[in-house]
C-alpha cells in the first residue's frame, strides 16, 4: 500500500492526441478545428455579456476572469515585441 510508487504509463492514443493537439499552427493547446480567431471573440463577448447582464452573484468572478484574460493578452504581445515577432 505504502511501498514505492510505479510511473503511470500514458496510454498511446492519449498521448499522440495530445501532442497533436500540443503542436498546432498557432500554438494554442486546443484541436486544430476548435483553434479559431472567431471563437475567441465569441468567447470575449459571451464573457463580457455575462459580465454586463448576468446574474449578480456571477458578475464579479466573470469580470476578475476578463481583466485576468486582458492583462495575459497584454503580457502575450509586449513579450512577442520583443522577441521580435510581429503581435
Amino acid at each position: 500500500m505504502f511501498g514505492c510508487k510505479k510511473k503511470a504509463s500514458i496510454p498511446a492514443p492519449v498521448a499522440e492526441a495530445t501532442e497533436a493537439a500540443t503542436t498546432s499552427k498557432c500554438g494554442c493547446p486546443y484541436a486544430a478545428k476548435l483553434c479559431t480567431p472567431g471563437l475567441c471573440k465569441a468567447g470575449m463577448v459571451g464573457l463580457t455579456a455575462l459580465a454586463t447582464f448576468g446574474p449578480k452573484k456571477l458578475r464579479p468572478h466573470v469580470q476578475n476572469a476578463l481583466a485576468v484574460i486582458g492583462i495575459l493578452t497584454l503580457l502575450r504581445q509586449i513579450l512577442r515585441r520583443g522577441k521580435g515577432a510581429a503581435a
